[in-house]
Order: C-alpha cells, then sequence, then structure tokens
C-alpha cells in the first residue's frame, strides 16, 4: 500500500509536471498565436504598401512615358521651327538681295531725276527766254502794226 501510495503519489507528481509543461505550452502557444497574428497585420501591411508602391511605379512609369511623348513632340517642332527659321533666312537673304538691288535702282533713278530737274530748270529758262522773245516781237509786230 505504501508503494502503491508512492506511486500514486508520484503519478500526481508527474501529473503536476506534465500540467505545467502543458501550461506553459499553451502560454508560449498564445503568445506565438498574438505573434502570428501580429505577422500577418505587418504582412497585410506590406502588401498594401508593395500595392501602393507598385501603383506609383505604374504612375511613374506613365510619367515619364508621357514626358518622353512631350520630348519627343518638342523636338520635333523644334526641328520643324529650325527648317522654317533657314527658310526665312534663306528669304530674308533674298529679300535683302532684293532691297540691295532696288536701293542700287532709287539710286540711279535720283540721279536721273536730278539730272531731270536740272534739264527742266534749263528747259524752264530757255521758256522765259522764249516767251520774253515772243512777248518782245509780239511788241515789235505791235509797233509795227501801228
Amino acid at each position: 500500500m505504501a508503494e502503491a501510495n508512492d506511486n500514486e503519489s508520484k503519478a500526481w507528481d508527474e501529473v503536476d509536471t506534465v500540467q505545467k509543461q502543458l501550461d506553459e505550452a499553451l502560454v508560449l502557444n498564445d503568445i506565438q498565436a498574438k505573434r502570428i497574428i501580429e505577422l500577418e497585420q505587418q504582412l497585410k501591411a506590406s502588401e498594401k504598401v508593395i500595392t501602393g508602391l507598385q501603383n506609383t511605379e505604374k504612375q511613374l512609369k506613365k510619367q515619364v512615358n508621357d514626358t518622353q511623348a512631350n520630348l519627343e513632340s518638342a523636338e520635333k517642332r523644334t526641328s520643324e521651327a529650325e527648317g522654317k527659321l533657314a527658310e526665312v533666312r534663306d528669304q530674308l537673304n533674298d529679300t535683302q538681295g532684293q532691297l540691295k538691288s532696288e536701293r542700287g535702282t532709287v539710286s540711279k533713278l535720283t540721279k536721273e531725276q536730278k539730272g531731270s530737274v536740272k534739264q527742266i530748270g534749263t528747259l524752264e529758262g530757255e521758256l522765259k527766254a522764249a516767251q520774253g522773245q515772243a512777248n518782245k516781237a509780239q511788241s515789235e509786230r505791235d509797233d509795227a502794226m501801228s
């Protein structure tokens, strides 16, 4: 009976030990379950951040593509403007050449006009002289007729 009591006491001690181990295991399990929940929440938050970053990356790629398209368009417009500028410069050079030629013509015509003015002055003088002679002749004729 003593041996049975001793065995029973050992068995209960072992039950207590196992119960303590079980309690510790349950506490550890609860701690791990809470940690798992925290990690799952962190994982979900990280996934949201990743999704946000992926969306930001897509937006930035679109902006880069749009900017590149705008840049290409601007380069094309610049090239076209440079072509037009070259055309305008050619036209300007042609116009300047024509202007130079016209200045020469104007200078020539101005000289001719000065000569014409001089000639007109001479002719006016001759006309006055001729009118004077005609008046004199008329006066002489009138005198002669009287």
